[in-house]
């Protein structure tokens, strides 16, 4: 595997959804994602994993876990801008003065052009918030990984970053103002997709004991991802599954566990324990694996929580804090926005952006 590829192993990818498809216990795939799983598997087994963070507006499954990017590589706006302008009709148009013509170009060369001036000043904040914000500069230290392809990546410095890393970076300083990383040796994610959090995470803790549950094909593209960044730093799926021993060597190492595995860890005084998916699975799988951080003794707990529930049987924010009778909340803070400033299309109907808020909890007893 060169050190610049992410690996499609095709081989490991059955394995994990013929392991899965013998699993019938709670913490398999909800109606969220049993929805999505076929398109996932049927993107996976004809395409390459080199190009799953690539832009493209329709269609794409594995944007549904953090794949994709937000937006077109500004060479494709920019010829899409010139193909525009140089069109026949468009000139056609122009030389007959044809106004219905002229308009309709005019109008498709402006949406592009506010497409890219909005990307600019979206990314120009972002950059001026992670600044601001990071009064250590931890962010100096580390980049973005790069592979698969992403179109939206910046550069800071000298250095590759793409948005939903340097989002990703903004959580962690999130967190940071409740969590003392210094007194943490290990980590445990539920649901991490393809790995946005625990790249950021991984990258600016090289001692932490990395431990990220999730179901296959999700746990495939992590796997895969996470290998072409920190090569033999991660223990496999496959070498879990052969020798459950290799969970003992605990010294930096991140380990990819499917929710049939999860016995195999025997954890005590986990220092952090993190979800930003259980409003996307039913209430009592999120039960589940709550009662994990609590026998695992989680120091701390954070979650990102959808205030309205997504189905009668999902979870929301407010349910969580009596579930975790061995925690307190040390903060809950809006991420989005309230429902009455919700975008809304046209007819006036809301876009389906549910308001959201990140928990953190700390152990008491």
């Amino acid at each position: 595997m060169s050190e610049n590829k992410i690996a499609n192993n095709p081989a490991a990818l059955d394995e994990m959804m013929a392991d899965l498809a013998a699993y019938d216990g709670d913490l398999g795939p909800g109606p969220y994602w049993a929805a999505n799983q076929r398109a996932t598997l049927d993107w996976l087994r004809t395409n390459d994993l080199n190009t799953f963070r690539t832009f493209e507006p329709v269609g794409k499954a594995l944007a549904n876990f953090g794949g994709g990017s937000w937006w077109p590589h500004i060479d494709v706006v920019q010829a899409n801008q010139s193909a525009l302008s140089h069109a026949f009709l468009h000139k056609v148009s122009q030389k007959l003065r044809f106004g219905p013509g002229i308009n309709h170009y005019g109008r498709q060369a402006k949406r592009a052009a506010d497409e890219l001036r909005l990307r600019n000043m979206f990314l120009i904040q972002l950059e001026a918030l992670c600044r601001t914000r990071d009064t250590e500069n931890e962010l100096g230290g580390i980049e973005a990984n790069v592979r698969g392809a992403p179109s939206d990546v910046l550069e800071m410095d000298g250095r590759p970053y793409t948005t939903n890393f340097l989002l990703s970076f903004l959580r962690y300083l999130d967190m940071r103002e409740h969590i003392d990383f210094d007194t943490i040796d290990s980590y445990v994610e539920v649901g991490p997709g393809a790995g946005l959090f625990v790249e950021v995470l991984a990258k600016l803790k090289t001692n932490l004991n990395v431990f990220l549950i999730d179901i296959p094909p999700q746990l495939y593209v992590l796997q895969q991802v996470l290998q072409a960044i920190f090569g033999d730093r991660v223990a496999t799926y496959a070498e879990i599954k052969a020798d459950p021993s290799v969970l003992q060597s605990r010294e930096g190492r991140i380990f990819l566990i499917a929710p049939w595995q999860i016995d195999l860890l025997e954890l005590d005084g986990v220092g952090l324990a993190h979800n930003s998916g259980f409003g996307e699975m039913r209430k009592d799988t999120v039960e589940a694996y709550l009662s994990y951080f609590t026998k695992w003794k989680a120091q701390y707990i954070y979650i990102c929580a959808l205030d309205i529930p997504k189905t009668d049987i999902s979870i929301k924010t407010d349910d969580y804090d009596g579930l975790l009778p061995d925690h307190e909340m040390l903060a809950r803070l809006q991420t989005r926005s309230a429902s009455s400033l919700l975008p809304r299309t046209s007819t006036g109907q809301v876009i389906d952006i549910r308001p959201a808020s990140d928990v953190c909890f700390r152990r008491v007893s």
